[in-house]
Protein backbone atom coordinates (compact mmCIF):
# COMPACT_ATOMS: atom_id res chain seq x y z
CA UNK A 1 0.00 0.00 0.00
CA UNK A 2 1.20 3.66 -0.95
CA UNK A 3 -0.16 6.53 1.06
CA UNK A 4 0.56 9.97 -0.63
CA UNK A 5 -2.27 12.02 1.18
CA UNK A 6 -1.30 15.02 3.54
CA UNK A 7 -1.27 13.25 6.77
CA UNK A 8 0.82 16.03 9.46
CA UNK A 9 3.12 18.04 9.14
CA UNK A 10 6.00 15.54 8.35
CA UNK A 11 7.39 15.27 5.33
CA UNK A 12 9.06 11.97 5.80
CA UNK A 13 9.05 9.10 3.65
CA UNK A 14 9.25 6.18 5.91
CA UNK A 15 7.60 2.88 6.87
CA UNK A 16 8.78 0.14 10.14
CA UNK A 17 9.73 -3.11 9.51
CA UNK A 18 9.14 -5.80 12.56
CA UNK A 19 11.86 -8.28 13.71
CA UNK A 20 10.44 -10.95 15.12
CA UNK A 21 12.70 -14.71 14.15
CA UNK A 22 16.10 -14.92 14.22
CA UNK A 23 15.90 -15.38 10.08
CA UNK A 24 14.48 -11.63 10.02
CA UNK A 25 17.94 -10.92 11.77
CA UNK A 26 19.97 -12.66 9.23
CA UNK A 27 17.98 -11.35 6.17
CA UNK A 28 18.44 -8.11 8.02
CA UNK A 29 22.09 -8.47 8.03
CA UNK A 30 22.33 -9.51 4.49
CA UNK A 31 20.78 -6.45 2.81
CA UNK A 32 22.59 -4.40 5.85
CA UNK A 33 24.85 -2.35 3.72
CA UNK A 34 22.03 -1.31 0.81
CA UNK A 35 19.89 -0.43 3.79
CA UNK A 36 22.62 2.24 5.11
CA UNK A 37 23.13 3.37 2.10
CA UNK A 38 19.58 4.91 1.09
CA UNK A 39 18.76 5.70 4.52
CA UNK A 40 22.06 7.65 4.55
CA UNK A 41 23.86 5.63 7.04
CA UNK A 42 20.84 6.47 9.95
CA UNK A 43 17.88 3.65 11.46
CA UNK A 44 15.81 3.90 14.08
CA UNK A 45 15.59 0.85 16.46
CA UNK A 46 12.75 0.28 18.85
CA UNK A 47 13.42 -1.94 21.55
CA UNK A 48 9.56 -2.46 22.87
CA UNK A 49 8.92 -3.51 19.20
CA UNK A 50 6.15 -2.72 16.23
CA UNK A 51 3.15 -1.59 18.17
CA UNK A 52 5.24 0.67 20.62
CA UNK A 53 7.73 1.69 17.92
CA UNK A 54 4.18 2.84 15.56
CA UNK A 55 2.46 4.48 18.59
CA UNK A 56 5.71 6.34 19.51
CA UNK A 57 7.91 6.68 16.27
CA UNK A 58 8.34 10.91 17.33
CA UNK A 59 10.02 10.52 20.81
CA UNK A 60 9.57 7.40 21.73
CA UNK A 61 12.43 4.97 23.17
CA UNK A 62 14.82 4.08 20.31
CA UNK A 63 18.55 3.23 19.53
CA UNK A 64 19.77 5.10 16.29
CA UNK A 65 22.63 3.10 14.59
CA UNK A 66 24.02 6.29 12.77
CA UNK A 67 28.05 6.39 11.69
CA UNK A 68 29.00 3.62 13.29
CA UNK A 69 30.42 0.38 11.26
CA UNK A 70 29.07 -2.18 8.86
CA UNK A 71 27.77 -4.20 11.93
CA UNK A 72 25.55 -1.49 13.84
CA UNK A 73 22.36 -3.95 12.14
CA UNK A 74 23.69 -5.87 15.55
CA UNK A 75 21.82 -3.30 17.67
CA UNK A 76 18.68 -5.03 15.83
CA UNK A 77 17.64 -8.12 18.29
CA UNK A 78 14.60 -10.40 17.60
CA UNK A 79 11.68 -8.63 19.06
CA UNK A 80 12.71 -4.83 17.97
CA UNK A 81 10.98 -2.71 15.49
CA UNK A 82 13.19 -0.39 12.87
CA UNK A 83 12.11 2.33 11.08
CA UNK A 84 13.35 2.54 7.36
CA UNK A 85 13.29 6.66 6.47
CA UNK A 86 14.77 7.85 3.11
CA UNK A 87 14.33 11.56 4.08
CA UNK A 88 12.65 14.50 3.13
CA UNK A 89 10.01 14.34 0.61
CA UNK A 90 11.62 17.26 -0.75
CA UNK A 91 15.36 16.16 -1.19
CA UNK A 92 16.59 14.44 -4.27
CA UNK A 93 15.44 10.58 -4.92
CA UNK A 94 13.92 10.38 -1.50
CA UNK A 95 10.64 9.02 -3.06
CA UNK A 96 13.17 7.10 -5.67
CA UNK A 97 14.87 5.59 -2.09
CA UNK A 98 11.60 4.81 -0.88
CA UNK A 99 10.62 2.41 -3.39
CA UNK A 100 13.98 0.48 -3.56
CA UNK A 101 14.01 0.42 0.18
CA UNK A 102 10.28 -1.15 -0.05
CA UNK A 103 11.59 -3.89 -2.53
CA UNK A 104 14.49 -4.66 -0.18
CA UNK A 105 12.29 -5.60 2.68
CA UNK A 106 9.38 -7.11 0.32
CA UNK A 107 11.12 -8.76 -2.58
CA UNK A 108 12.73 -12.23 -2.46
CA UNK A 109 12.21 -12.42 1.56
CA UNK A 110 9.61 -10.68 2.61
CA UNK A 111 9.68 -8.83 6.26
CA UNK A 112 6.32 -7.46 7.69
CA UNK A 113 6.75 -4.20 6.55
CA UNK A 114 3.78 -1.74 8.39
CA UNK A 115 2.81 2.28 7.31
CA UNK A 116 4.38 4.73 9.31
CA UNK A 117 1.28 6.65 10.18
CA UNK A 118 2.89 10.03 10.22
CA UNK A 119 4.85 9.77 7.14
CA UNK A 120 3.93 12.10 4.18
CA UNK A 121 4.73 9.01 2.17
CA UNK A 122 4.54 5.20 3.28
CA UNK A 123 4.50 1.81 2.24
CA UNK A 124 3.87 -1.18 4.28
CA UNK A 125 0.43 -2.94 5.62
CA UNK A 126 -0.98 -0.53 8.16
CA UNK A 127 -0.92 -2.25 11.66
CA UNK A 128 -4.48 -1.38 12.59
CA UNK A 129 -5.85 -3.41 9.69
CA UNK A 130 -3.63 -6.46 10.89
CA UNK A 131 -4.91 -6.00 14.52
CA UNK A 132 -8.65 -5.77 13.34
CA UNK A 133 -8.01 -9.26 10.93
CA UNK A 134 -6.43 -11.29 13.91
CA UNK A 135 -9.10 -10.42 16.18
CA UNK A 136 -11.92 -11.77 13.96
Amino acid sequence: MIRNDFVSNSSSCSFFVSIETQQDLNELAAIWNRVKELTGNYVSVYPKGIEYAINNSYGGERIATGYLDKDDWKLVDVGDAIKIDSGDDSEPYALEKLDDLYDLFSSGYKFKVFCDNEAHYTKGEYYEDLVRRSSR
